[in-house]
């Protein structure tokens, strides 16, 4: 079992969506299920303990639902996870390093096996959504790790060509792309993007680049290899969209 505060890693970076007639960035908006007895989880989508921190549904079944509550905000969230009928609240999410971040939780009683009534609870994540483009696995990975680390939920791809097809205007807070990329360079992928969203933000990132990056309002270039510190200075820089929740 865990407890708030403890020191976790965070949940891993999917490249690969299982179910390709989904967008990844729309997955962003769907929420996850638990089922709770009334005090401990029962049963949850692997998309729920992703979603807290944990690499896996079994790493949080049995747990008492309120610790996946923060202190601050676990009185107001009460009504809506254990009583009355079906409704809905924002709240604040905990998760298994100790990270707050907002969450709606929706509950509605249903029949269960292990105990007759229970409750069943839908759970979005709120935080900010970046897109997040690079061709290296690695690099994609460690540049969602960090972005989730600033706050951020992540859809992460390795192919622009695919990412610029999932996109859809108002879906992202923020974009960050590596500037070198074969089928389609971070610079034209960032122009046609914003061609279907003038507004979004931009972080190029790149360790040696040929390509000229655009200086306009709303963009910035962070050189590889980089850390949380100047993830955090490029997005402080930014228009607010880049810290708009989504809705």
């Amino acid at each position: 079992m865990w407890r708030a505060g403890e020191s976790r890693i965070l949940r891993p970076v999917r490249l690969t969506n299982p179910d390709p007639a989904v967008s990844m960035l729309k997955v962003c908006r769907l929420p996850a299920y638990g089922v709770h007895d009334g005090a401990k989880l029962l049963a949850c989508s692997d998309e729920l303990a992703e979603m807290f921190g944990a690499a896996s549904a079994a790493e949080v079944l049995g747990q008492e639902v309120l610790t996946l509550i923060a202190p601050e905000a676990q009185e107001r969230s009460i009504a809506t996870i254990f009583r009355g009928a079906p409704r809905s609240c924002a709240s604040v999410g905990v998760r298994l390093d100790g990270a707050a971040f907002p969450i709606q939780v929706t509950s509605s009683l249903v029949r269960s096996r292990e105990c007759g009534e229970a409750r069943l609870v839908l759970v979005r994540d709120l935080s900010p959504a970046a897109l997040v483009v690079d061709d290296e696995p690695e690099l994609a990975r460690i540049t969602a790790f960090l972005m989730r680390h600033a706050g951020y939920q992540t859809a992460t791809y390795t192919s622009p060509r695919q990412a610029l097809a999932d996109y859809q205007a108002g879906v992202a807070s923020v974009i960050v792309t590596d500037v070198s990329m074969p089928e389609l360079d971070g610079v034209a992928l960032a122009q046609r993007i914003r061609k279907l969203d003038p507004g979004v933000p931009v972080i190029f990132v790149s360790g040696y680049s040929t390509e000229p990056v655009p200086q306009i309002p709303g963009t910035i270039f962070v050189k590889k290899p980089f850390g949380i510190a100047e993830l955090e200075r490029a997005l402080a820089s930014l228009p607010e969209r880049v810290r708009a929740r989504l809705e």
